[in-house]
């Protein structure tokens, strides 16, 4: 059972095997939403923006606005400088995202500058893992622009669900769940890190 269910996972999302295609014609705001979308397709990446979406909220109740700053410059690092540094893998995105997960089970009081720096870590990789083998300029601005809305808003929108039942609720078994939640982003990288790790 655990087998296949790494095996689906892999399949889904284990890394970029396609480079992005564009149809000719395409304006700026069919660019726009393709970007944003990108993030949300990519397994890997979804699982690591969720999991530190989580985690911010799960941090403080109003976390991500501390953090919104960080999580934006890694964003743009790794998008912008993408095309010059060494592609990212699956192996570093799920293995962040493990970390990820054990300090959101054990609700760690991080400093705010350790949160900061976990943050701007986090969408930088899944930025420069979406970029994939494109070189500078390849791609569409808007499309570019499209993907650091989507990494942004991804963990910021999981930050603002935890920080409103937080809010909403008020009671210590809501950040109880959560954190029990968080604990299957650590899963599912494991999964995902053990697929990618196995003898070929």
């Amino acid at each position: 059972m655990i087998r296949s269910v790494s095996i689906l996972l892999a399949l889904l999302g284990s890394g970029p095997a396609h480079a992005h295609a564009f149809e000719s014609g395409q304006d700026a705001y069919e660019l726009l939403l393709q970007g944003i979308s990108q993030p949300w397709l990519m397994l890997p990446v979804a699982v690591l923006l969720l999991g530190l979406g989580m985690l911010t909220g799960i941090w403080r109740t109003e976390g991500v606005i501390v953090v919104w700053p960080a999580m934006i410059a890694g964003a743009l690092l790794g998008l912008g400088l993408g095309p010059f540094v060494p592609q990212v893998e699956v192996i570093w995105l799920m293995g962040l995202a493990l970390v990820i997960s054990i300090v959101g089970i054990i609700a760690l009081p991080l400093p705010s500058l350790a949160m900061a720096g976990l943050a701007a870590l986090a969408t930088l990789l899944p930025s420069r893992f979406l970029m994939e083998t494109h070189v500078f300029g390849e791609l569409p601005l808007p499309f570019l622009i499209g993907m650091g809305i989507g990494i942004t808003t991804c963990a910021a929108l999981a930050a603002g669900v935890v920080q409103a039942t937080r809010e909403q609720i008020g009671h210590v078994a809501v950040l109880i769940g959560w954190r029990a939640l968080i604990s299957w982003i650590g899963a599912i990288s494991i999964l995902m890190l053990a697929f990618e790790l196995r003898p070929v």
